[in-house]
């Protein structure tokens, strides 16, 4: 893949990410409380990617056990189904993107990492393998920055490690701002994603 189209599919991401609205990061409930669901939220950004990708020869799928057979013996096998993929059917030489979603704020650093390693898994090149060209693990609902330096220092080693895998970033977004008027479309501002590679977290 190019850098070109890397940076196109990335800015389909993000335009779909930002394209959620705020209700789906929290649902309002009765009596004032916010439900934090995991689910609702992937499955709305599901349908954000999807308007962008329709008639394009991509495809978005939503916790799609794609390519087990090349990865028998993993241990975690059972658990390799990212949340969401774009990619072909059929092969595996154009899968494009695959995504996990934490929206727990008490998310906890092993299971961050437990997402990343899966990621590495997923973007790991080569025959036999997903071929994933890029990895992201959304973190939403919570301040990422602060979580990872309130880690343990072998959680906050091992991230590092596995962001040093330049296909893997990781995505939060702590609270959902609505930017300016965007007609009959949510759309929210750029500066509540924030996006932490290898080399602006150590």
């Amino acid at each position: 893949m190019t850098e070109d189209q890397k940076i196109y599919h990335l800015n389909n991401l993000k335009t779909a990410l930002l394209s959620v609205a705020p209700e789906y990061f929290g649902i309002p409930a009765i009596q004032g409380q916010i439900h934090l669901n995991e689910r609702a939220f992937a499955f709305e950004l599901y349908h954000q990617l999807r308007l962008i990708y329709t008639g394009h020869n991509w495809y978005v799928h939503g916790e799609l056990r794609k390519g087990l057979t090349f990865l028998p013996n993993y241990q975690l096998e059972n658990t390799l189904v990212p949340d969401l993929v774009v990619h072909h059917h059929e092969t595996t030489d154009n899968d494009i993107i695959a995504i996990e979603i934490k929206s727990d704020p008490k998310v906890t650093g092993p299971e961050l990492i437990e997402d990343l390693e899966k990621l590495e898994i997923y973007t790991r090149p080569g025959d036999g393998h997903l071929n994933y060209q890029i990895g992201i693990l959304l973190v939403t609902n919570c301040d990422f920055r602060n979580k990872f330096s309130n880690m343990r220092v072998e959680n906050r080693n091992r991230i590092i490690e596995l962001l040093d895998f330049h296909r893997i970033a990781i995505w939060n977004i702590n609270i959902p701002i609505p930017g300016d008027d965007y007609g009959d479309r949510i759309r929210l501002r750029e500066d509540c994603l924030e996006i932490i590679i290898r080399h602006n977290i150590e």
